[in-house]
């Protein structure tokens, strides 16, 4: 069967209870899968969230460390047609300037939906970047000689003993300094240099699939053991073991630093931006796992977003739950973590909020039947 486009989407569901503050009803407005590069896709993609009441999109424009807007510090993206190209490739329009124009004529906030980690999709055998200013050819691979960078120069995380790709992706490590300071950089010329509403940010993390056995990129290693000292445990080959406590607190302290510096330096430039965050909430909640510290997020990709909540460092967290009602287990890990930030909204009253993204689509058929939105609604933003 031909395969429909689509406006793939986030359905924003509600954990706050204030009648009185401003709702967000949202999409995800995501690239890999919904045409977006033209005046006509851009067009078709704002009719659909007005026409289901939407007022705030969320619009990947960054993918793997390129861009979907003009005024970048970094590649545009390489997919074909977008920005609708004149003879000689130049593009003719500012994409994310058009969503923005068109947005905002119809109440519709934009949040600039941008990948963190992840840094190039594919095999360097099979191809390579065509902009060698890419941070994948600068940092990662030495297109040279046809190998990993080495030493400072190498940007990206790995796993023992030398695991460097994780699928078809190739993150950067938020421990090397330099990579994370770029990657800031870039986020915030993006906030300054466009009338956006907020910022999105997915894969903030390390990746998954490779248990606790990542994060050594040499840079980071090197940190850890300086910082810690005869505290900083080691093999006989110099690396900390995967399941030592004090590694892992390191690795997730990595990934908090840099949402927070993110946090500060954005609401500095622009007090009224909104952070927020696409966010793991795979397998188990909570309650199932024995605490938000026994989660997935929390142990195996460092990402510690209950801690980000409590220090106020996103506006928005939404976690991915990508649950199947008919699915038993499923449906019992949806409402783990659905009644675990529930809880935590109402009784320990912070002030963020979190929006559960289950994934819809629209098209011929309205609704994807197969997963699960009966709690599907609104987001209220309470942030002072």
């Amino acid at each position: 069967m031909k395969r429909m486009r689509r406006l793939a989407a986030i359905a924003i569901a509600i954990w706050a209870a204030t009648a009185a503050a401003d709702e967000f009803r949202a999409y995800w407005v995501d690239t890999f899968h919904t045409p977006l590069g033209t005046h006509a896709d851009i067009d078709r993609a704002i009719e659909l969230a007005a026409q289901s009441h939407a007022n705030a999109i969320f619009v990947e424009v960054r993918r793997r460390g390129d861009s979907w807007y003009l005024d970048s510090k970094e590649p545009l993206t390489e997919v074909s047609g977008v920005g609708e190209p004149d003879a000689s490739g130049r593009w003719t329009f500012d994409p994310l300037r058009y969503i923005i124009e068109r947005a905002h004529a119809t109440g519709i906030q934009v949040h600039a939906f941008v990948i963190v980690g992840a840094i190039y999709r594919g095999d360097p055998a099979v191809a390579l970047p065509k902009d060698p200013k890419h941070a994948f050819l600068q940092h990662v691979w030495d297109a040279e000689h046809n190998r990993p960078y080495s030493g400072s120069q190498q940007w990206a995380t790995r796993s023992l003993p030398k695991k460097i790709r994780y699928g078809d992706d190739w993150y950067i490590d938020l421990g090397h300094p330099a990579a994370a300071s770029y990657t800031i950089d870039v986020l915030l010329h993006l906030i300054v240099a466009y009338d956006i509403d907020g910022i999105h940010l997915d894969r903030t993390r390390y990746p998954e699939n490779v248990g606790r056995n990542v994060g050594y990129n040499e840079v980071s290693v090197a940190r850890f053991k300086a910082h810690f000292g005869d505290k900083a445990q080691h093999d006989s080959a110099g690396y900390p073991r995967p399941n030592d406590p004090l590694w892992c607190q390191w690795r997730r302290d990595q990934v908090t630093q840099f949402v927070r510096r993110l946090y500060l330096h954005a609401t500095a430039l622009k007090p009224s931006i909104i952070v927020s965050a696409a966010l793991v909430a795979w397998s188990n909640g909570p309650s199932a796992s024995g605490g938000f510290d026994e989660t997935d997020a929390y142990t195996r990709v460092f990402q510690d977003w209950d801690g980000w909540l409590k220090e106020g460092i996103v506006d928005i967290a939404s976690p991915m739950l990508y649950k199947r009602e008919h699915v038993l287990r499923e449906r019992k890990q949806f409402d783990d973590w659905l009644s675990y930030k529930f809880h935590r909204r109402i009784h320990e009253r912070h002030r963020r909020d979190v929006a559960a993204g289950p994934p819809v689509a629209f098209g011929r058929r309205r609704w994807n039947s197969d997963v699960r939105c009966r709690r599907y609604g609104a987001v209220v933003d309470h942030r002072e």
